[in-house]
């Protein structure tokens, strides 16, 4: 696994390929899903409006302000690629093969054509971009709603709440949100051929039937609240 990743790693340094591209930048986001959490909804909520806000102000509105799409312009700028910079100083062999400019793999992108091959020349421009943090940030709720369907499972529930509206996960109403969120995002990129703020989308549609069948169900407080009795116990056993 560590010479797959080293390799994986390694090939995009010299390659510069989108496809490796996005295979850092998801692996990136699952590692950062899998350690922060949030303890319960009406903080994710709270991050969630506010980048819902930001986002939108910085792909919509910066350009009145500063000039220039902000967020469009961190969003395309390449970094110079070590590699050849190395390769060029000691007059390496092979150095036509290395690119001379890297996509950090701080966004997930896609070229334009969709046919898979990127020519040389190629610009940020000949892309679709999707950030990381604009899909980071709603996962996070997915992984939230996900520990409260795995705690009330263990909840002794009866025949006729297995079969009612309440047997159904949440997890599985917020991952159709974000598949949804993330259609439309770039949907709307292709067909307005203008930047998207992929939140604008996201947030409703991951958050919104969250916050929905909770209230409907009447779970939507202790939602909110997090789970006091688990905060409990890992109080006690800090202590311990």
């Amino acid at each position: 696994m560590l010479l797959a990743c080293c390799g994986t790693v390694a090939t995009w340094l010299v390659t510069g390929h989108w496809v490796l591209n996005n295979l850092l930048g998801i692996s990136i986001c699952i590692a950062f899903v899998s350690h922060v959490r949030v303890p319960n909804i009406k903080i994710c909520a709270m991050l969630l409006a506010c980048l819902f806000v930001y986002d939108i102000f910085w792909v919509f509105y910066s350009e009145r302000f500063f000039g220039a799409n902000v967020m469009v312009s961190v969003a395309t700028q390449q970094a110079s690629n070590p590699v050849h910079t190395v390769a060029n100083s000691l007059s390496l062999p092979g150095l036509q093969l290395i690119t001379k400019k890297l996509e950090l793999p701080v966004k997930i992108i896609f070229p334009k054509n969709l046919l898979g091959r990127v020519l040389p020349g190629t610009t940020a421009a000949d892309y679709m971009m999707l950030g990381l943090g604009d899909m980071a940030i709603p996962a996070m709720l997915l992984t939230l709603v996900l520990c409260f369907d795995y705690r009330k499972s263990r909840e002794t529930v009866s025949l006729m709440d297995l079969r009612s509206s309440k047997g159904q996960k949440y997890i599985w109403y917020a991952v159709t949100g974000y598949f949804v969120g993330l259609i439309t995002a770039l949907a709307a990129g292709v067909l307005t051929h203008s930047p998207q703020p992929a939140l604008l989308y996201l947030v409703p549609s991951t958050l919104g039937p969250v916050i929905l069948l909770s209230w409907m169900r009447r779970e939507l407080s202790e939602l909110w609240e997090g789970n006091p009795q688990s905060m409990n116990d890992k109080s006690r056993a800090a202590e311990v």
